[in-house]
């Protein structure tokens, strides 16, 4: 299984206020790997099924390493 890192952010209404939310306040519907794959893909996500609007929106952004954009920029340097 491939794993990246990444903040979850939160937000009552999916247009604004996304604050971000700590690995213990993600919901359980979050954390499947397909909404997880498509949250990092740059889509959001809601639960329909929570009341009567649904839950609040989720979005995650990736976080990327140091080393991780070191072997990036040496694998593009070798290509030049």
């Amino acid at each position: 299984m491939k794993q990246a890192r990444c903040v979850i952010y939160r937000s009552d209404n999916g247009r604004d206020h996304w604050e971000p939310i700590g690995p213990e306040s993600v919901p359980e519907f979050v954390k499947q790997p397909e909404v997880m794959g498509r949250l990092l893909a740059g889509e959001q996500c809601m639960d329909t099924r929570e009341g009567r609007s649904g839950s609040a929106w989720y979005r995650a952004v990736r976080v990327v390493s140091q080393q991780e954009r070191d072997m990036v920029e040496g694998a593009l340097s070798t290509l030049q």
